[in-house]
């Protein structure tokens, strides 16, 4: 005889068949759903970009045929190195910013969790007073 639990054999198949058929009508319609908002919300990205391209678009017709020397000068002026030094710095603080957005989505997504598997350990310790994004409670601001 096995240790682990034991299956109950008096499940009716027809049962179990209208079960598999719900679970797969679900999951249908689950990806039908998610395949709609991906389209919906590459749909809205697309927009925002046409909207800020056409933007730049009338902003250029605007001054085009104008007294532009400004901004002739401005890049003219520029080297190579520094347009370069501009670029990665502009990157880099992309890249921060990114990197700190999906790092507060982590630290929400895993406090909760996290929280309580130190609750089963010690039922009496103490909250440090962090947010759930990981951020300092105002009170603890003014204190310091």
């Amino acid at each position: 005889m096995s240790r682990g639990k034991r299956r109950n054999t008096n499940i009716d198949p027809k049962i179990i068949k209208a079960d598999l058929d719900f679970q797969k009508s679900v999951n249908r319609y689950s990806y039908i759903s998610r395949t709609v908002t991906a389209i919906f919300r590459n749909i809205t990205r697309l927009g925002i970009v046409w909207i800020v391209m056409y933007y730049l678009y009338l902003s250029v017709v605007a001054v085009s045929g104008k007294d532009t020397n400004f901004f002739v000068k401005l890049i003219a002026d520029l080297s190579i190195n520094e347009s370069l030094a501009y670029i990665i710095a502009i990157m880099g603080l992309g890249y921060g910013g990114a990197e700190r957005i999906l790092r507060k989505k982590h630290v929400k997504r895993s406090t909760k969790r996290i929280s309580e598997l130190e609750r089963q350990l010690n039922p009496e310790r103490k909250s440090s007073g962090l947010t759930f994004e990981g951020n300092t409670a105002k009170g603890d601001i003014e204190n310091v």
